[in-house]
């Protein structure tokens, strides 16, 4: 797998994260890949799985079995919440935040018991898929009802609002900004969340 992805429009939501590049007519992505079921190894847990496919009455079914099962643990599937993707460190929540399956984020966090603030190999948080993807109803929720870290920076320095700015979203820059986000949050090479935006403002015109 490449470590990295660079799409040609700014406006695709392609649940990938960002590879923060200095190019002003590109966005970057790394391919930590969560839109790709076939990068699952059978290493992966069932969890990844059933967040990666949105499945939430079978991810439901599983958790209850798991849960009634004292004897017999073996017959029922992996049910670790946090176990991390092979390669990617891509876990369960991570998944679900960046293909905009709220049900099944809120079944992972509320009854399976997920780490919100969970991280995969590059630091990324579910709050900050979430963000770059778009899905405005999985950031409410992360921020609102899990109290994730709003504060927080991947390995480049990016917050989710640098990441909600770096694609447009307007309504979820909105929003961030007023559950006071910082906003001058800087990345290891000195961008803010406003530079980002200007940057996706430039590409909108070319």
């Amino acid at each position: 797998m490449s470590t990295a992805e660079c799409l040609q429009s700014p406006n695709t939501t392609e649940p990938l994260s960002p590879t923060h590049s200095s190019h002003s007519n590109h966005y970057c992505r790394r391919h930590v890949n969560t839109n790709n079921n076939n990068s699952m190894s059978t290493q992966d847990s069932d969890l990844t799985t059933l967040a990666a496919t949105g499945n939430l009455s079978v991810l439901e079914e599983r958790l209850n079995s798991h849960n009634n099962s004292s004897s017999n643990r073996h017959a029922v599937l992996q049910v670790d919440p946090d176990q991390p993707q092979s390669g990617t460190g891509l876990r369960p929540l991570h998944f679900a935040a960046s293909r905009g399956y709220l049900n099944i984020v809120t079944c992972l966090i509320e009854k399976a018991g997920a780490t919100v603030d969970a991280t995969d190999q590059e630091g990324e948080t579910a709050l900050l898929k979430a963000a770059y993807a778009g899905h405005m109803s999985i950031v409410e929720y992360l921020v609102n009802k899990a109290h994730a870290n709003t504060t927080h920076q991947d390995k480049d320095g990016w917050s989710v609002l640098h990441n909600a700015c770096s694609s447009g979203h307007l309504p979820m820059v909105q929003f961030l900004v007023q559950h006071q986000v910082p906003v001058n949050l800087t990345s290891r090479i000195g961008n803010t969340p406003l530079s980002k935006s200007s940057l996706f403002l430039l590409d909108s015109f070319f």
